[in-house]
């Protein structure tokens, strides 16, 4: 069975509009956690969730406060595509247009990379304090 672990490329859509994103995934014994950077406005993201057989199910929560986004996908037979579903869990009370789906790649050019500690991931703007 193909680890998750390693450096991401993928994107997602909303309303039919795409938004990139690179995640660094660590997988040990089902677990999977990470850090997922969207290119847009909201930034970066940790995620934790789980793993079993091609399927992957984790929450992403993103470092500014906007709750939980699930998503649900599996693994591509060959260990190097993830597509999925995304969408905020209904206790959000939000419309159809808060969810759409989503797909990445194993990043060829991270081959032998090291794991990215969440602090290595963030920029001063992005830092936040929990007060």
């Amino acid at each position: 069975m193909n680890k998750l672990t390693g450096h991401w490329l993928g994107v997602y859509w909303q309303s039919d509009r795409p938004t990139r994103f690179d995640m660094d995934l660590t997988e040990l014994d089902g677990i999977v956690t990470g850090i997922i950077r969207d290119h847009g406005p909201l930034g970066s993201a940790t995620l934790s969730g789980n793993r079993s057989s091609t399927g992957l199910r984790f929450q992403k929560r993103y470092l500014v406060h906007l709750g939980r986004i699930d998503y649900q996908g599996s693994l591509s037979s060959d260990g190097l595509t993830l597509t999925g579903r995304w969408w905020f869990p209904n206790d959000y009370g939000r419309p159809d247009p808060w969810s759409g789906t989503w797909q990445a790649e194993r990043d060829p050019g991270a081959v032998g990379r090291e794991e990215v500690e969440i602090e290595d991931c963030l920029t001063p703007e992005e830092s936040f304090s929990a007060d």
